[in-house]
């Protein structure tokens, strides 16, 4: 059974995901997704750390879809624009 903040954490990576399609045809809007997203990730750590939900869940999660999001975006985009 999938918890609570995996499922979170998963939407959030679709949505990066397909946000990424749209954003495809200009590199700096693409970095701009990227650490918008980021940021975005953090927050929902923080919304979620103030709920009082288990924090070993939380981090693993959190740094999961960070690495996700991470190894997604320098898979796909070239680092010389």
């Amino acid at each position: 059974m999938t918890s609570y903040i995996q499922t979170v954490f998963d939407r959030h990576f679709q949505n990066y995901c397909f946000s990424f399609g749209i954003y495809a045809h200009d590199p700096k809007l693409l970095h701009w997704h990227y650490y918008n997203s980021l940021k975005e990730l953090n927050q929902i750590v923080e919304r979620l750390r103030k709920t009082g939900v288990s924090t070993g869940e939380l981090y693993l999660y959190h740094h999961m879809t960070k690495n996700k999001i991470s190894h997604y975006y320098h898979s796909r985009v070239s680092l010389v624009y």
